[in-house]
């Protein structure tokens, strides 16, 4: 808050982790385990930080912040269109969402299905949303923001009181939410290990991404660290390389990555030969 800066990052939600007494687990196996706190305690540790407060929020939840709010505008590279899964066709382009298209952009992996890495993109459309329901909030009257947030306290379980949802409004009421809301998303590698798939960390990465969020810097140094840029929405076109730049011309899926075949037969070297 004293510097006016934010930064979102998401964790993939089948990132490997230790779990203790759990074992080793995908992190989102955490709330089924202990609830919100032993979230908490799961990517503190994860993430190397001192987790103060939390908020929590399901869908239908979700689209009630979004509709109270009147809409939020976003910009989305390419178009999305998912009717199977999501129920949304959106085109490319700035447009206002209402909350029942906001949430379906935000549960899309689908209609990434030609770029690969579905879930990445999903999550940089997440991180969109969010920075846009921030800019939303702080572009209205200061003065309407003690009504707002009651309407919107029943949407958020969160242990954060409204006095201390209000004072940190407050506190950003001046933040520059065109450069200074920055985004990324825990570097890992996708890894099939003892019959399951986890997103493994890749641990320089990770701790050379979390140095720079610590010294209020945003977490990739260019774009280029950025695989989703240009396809799905982003949050700030700020970087601290004044030479980086994001290319949304190219829109092209990118067929590139490694392939495991297993073979599930009992004709040896029937997955060699299809691998082949």
């Amino acid at each position: 808050p004293p510097n006016k800066k934010v930064t979102l990052i998401s964790i993939p939600r089948d990132t490997m982790v230790d779990m203790g007494e759990h074992g080793t687990q995908k992190i989102n196996a955490a709330y089924s385990f202990g609830g919100a706190s032993y979230m908490v305690e799961q990517v503190s540790k994860l993430a190397g930080v001192n987790i103060s407060h939390y908020a929590e929020l399901n869908f239908e939840q979700f689209t009630s912040i979004v509709d109270t709010l009147g809409g939020v505008e976003v910009t989305l590279p390419v178009a999305v269109s998912d009717m199977e899964y999501s129920d949304i066709d959106l085109p490319a382009g700035t447009q206002t969402l209402n909350g029942e298209q906001a949430l379906g952009l935000c549960r899309s992996r689908h209609a990434y299905d030609a770029y690969g890495g579905g879930d990445y993109y999903r999550s940089a459309n997440q991180r969109m949303v969010i920075a846009a329901i921030i800019r939303k909030v702080l572009e209205s009257d200061p003065t309407s923001w003690p009504t707002l947030i009651s309407q919107l306290a029943d949407s958020v379980t969160t242990d954060l009181s409204a006095t201390e949802i209000l004072s940190l409004a407050n506190q950003f009421k001046d933040l520059d939410t065109e450069n200074d809301i920055y985004s990324g998303s825990v570097p890992t590698t996708s890894q099939y290990i003892n019959n399951l798939w986890y997103e493994v960390v890749d641990e320089d990465a990770w701790k050379t991404m979390m140095e720079r969020t610590n010294a209020g810097e945003p977490p990739y140094s260019d774009s280029s660290q950025d695989f989703t840029a240009g396809v799905a929405g982003s949050v700030s076109t700020s970087t601290d390389s004044s030479d980086s730049t994001t290319d949304t011309e190219s829109t092209d899926p990118v067929y590139s990555g490694t392939v495991l075949v297993l073979n599930g037969t009992t004709t040896s070297g029937l997955a060699s030969s299809a691998a082949n």
